[in-house]
C-alpha cells in the first residue's frame, strides 16, 4: 500500500494486490475519489487503469402526484437511491415563459407559487432534466444521473522510485505528487514483485 497526504483535504492511497488487482481512494479538494481496476509492470513504468466504465444514463420520472390542499405547488426530489437531492433548480412556464423558479432544499423539496403554468421543468447538473406537464400540486420526482459520477484512472504510466510511486497526475508539484510505502497492518509478511531492482508492496 502506498499513500500521499498533501493536506487535510488532499491525500489519497494505492493498494496494488497480488493478483494484479488495485484499489485507488482518497480525497482531492471537494471532491472523495474511489476507483478499481488493474495493474501491470513494462519498461519500468507501472501502469494502472480502472475497469471500463459500465454506467448508462438514468431516466428521471414522476413518482407520484396528487392533489392536496395547499396553496403552494410541493415539489420532492430524489436520487435513484432515495436519498433527497439538494440544489435542484425547479422552473414553472405558461406559453414558454418562465413564470416563477425555486430551488429544492436540504429536505430536497421546493414549493412554487400555485399559478396556471404549462409546465413544470426539475433540473440538476449531472441529472437528466425532467418535465412535469400534469395538474398536481403535490409532485414525487425521481431524478437519474445523465452522466457517469465515478472517478477513473485511464491508463496511467506512474514512476517508480525505490519504494515510492510518482503520480503523473500533478507534474508540476514534485512534492504534492509522490507515494510512499506503508507497511501493512500487523507487519505480515508478503511476497512483493521484483521491478528493475526495485520491490513493488502489494497487499
Amino acid at each position: 500500500m502506498y499513500n500521499r497526504y498533501w493536506d487535510f483535504e488532499n491525500y489519497t492511497t494505492i493498494s496494488l494486490k497480488q493478483d494484479n488487482t488495485f484499489t485507488f481512494s482518497g480525497q482531492e479538494g471537494c471532491l472523495f475519489l474511489k476507483t478499481e481496476g488493474i495493474w501491470s509492470l513494462f519498461d519500468e513504468k507501472l501502469i494502472i487503469e480502472s475497469y471500463p466504465d459500465t454506467f448508462k444514463k438514468e431516466v428521471s420520472t414522476v413518482m407520484q402526484e396528487k392533489m392536496i390542499n395547499n396553496d403552494s405547488v410541493e415539489i420532492i426530489v430524489n436520487d435513484n437511491a432515495g436519498e433527497p437531492l439538494c440544489g435542484c433548480y425547479i422552473e414553472a412556464f405558461k406559453d414558454s415563459l418562465n413564470i416563477t423558479k425555486n430551488n429544492t432544499g436540504i429536505d430536497g423539496i421546493a414549493y412554487i407559487d400555485k399559478h396556471e403554468y404549462d409546465s413544470i421543468r426539475i433540473s440538476f447538473i449531472g441529472y437528466t432534466p425532467l418535465v412535469y406537464t400534469g395538474k398536481c400540486n403535490y409532485i414525487e420526482i425521481k431524478i437519474g444521473l445523465s452522466e457517469s459520477a465515478l472517478f477513473r484512472l485511464e491508463k496511467q504510466y506512474w514512476n517508480v522510485k525505490r519504494d515510492k510511486l510518482i503520480d503523473p497526475r500533478f507534474k508540476s508539484d514534485q512534492k504534492r505528487n509522490l507515494y510512499k510505502k506503508v507497511k501493512p497492518a500487523g507487519n505480515t509478511a508478503q511476497a512483493t514483485p521484483a521491478f528493475g531492482g526495485r520491490v513493488l508492496a502489494t497487499r
